[in-house]
């Protein structure tokens, strides 16, 4: 039996679905998980992961290897950014069944074990973060075309649950019609 990741009385869903593109993940993931933070493009009805990912070590002012929990959606060519700096990632390596080592092309500065950094629109100075408009309703299967629903309101989001860890950022993103509890 699955454990409720929200107040499901509270739920409230867009209506249609959102194209989702599978090569947005990387190759061994084979679902989109319920409650993976989404962005979404209103015009075109296509969404993609708002992807993040938890450091498992501090991280040094110039280092470019980056030790992160396993199960992240990051694949070689995303840009990762912590909101000041965004970097390229150039290689994604298994450390163990628990840590990645993501390697990146410019330093992001010193970071705490724990902190969570997100995929940035682009990667240098300054650059803005991709932001969630949504969470994913349910598990879909990347095959064929798949669609996801979006999830645009619900209390009692249980934020440890949540697949994925999100930032005060995403939070702010997806409004107050979300209430987060631990």
């Amino acid at each position: 039996m699955r454990t409720e990741l929200w107040n499901q009385k509270t739920v409230r869903v867009h209506s249609g679905g959102f194209n989702i593109n599978p090569n947005d993940f990387p190759r061994s993931v084979e679902y989109v998980k319920q409650g993976t933070p989404l962005s979404i493009d209103w015009s075109t009805r296509n969404a993609k992961p708002v992807k993040t990912v938890k450091l498992t070590a501090a991280l040094g002012a110039g280092a470019t290897e980056i030790l992160v929990k396993k199960g992240h959606l990051f694949i070689v060519g995303n840009h990762i950014g912590n909101g000041t700096k965004a970097s390229t990632i150039t290689a994604i390596e298994s450390e163990d069944d628990t840590t990645d080592k993501i390697t990146i092309d410019a330093a992001l500065g010193a970071q705490p074990i724990d902190t969570v950094l997100t995929e940035s629109t682009e990667a240098g100075d300054n650059k803005a973060l991709v932001t969630a408009s949504v969470l994913n309703y349910a598990d879909v299967k990347l095959e064929g075309q798949p669609s996801v629903s979006g999830i645009y309101a619900a209390d009692e989001v249980r934020e440890s649950r949540l697949p994925y860890p999100i930032t005060a950022a995403i939070k702010e993103s997806l409004t107050v019609r979300f209430l987060f509890i631990p």
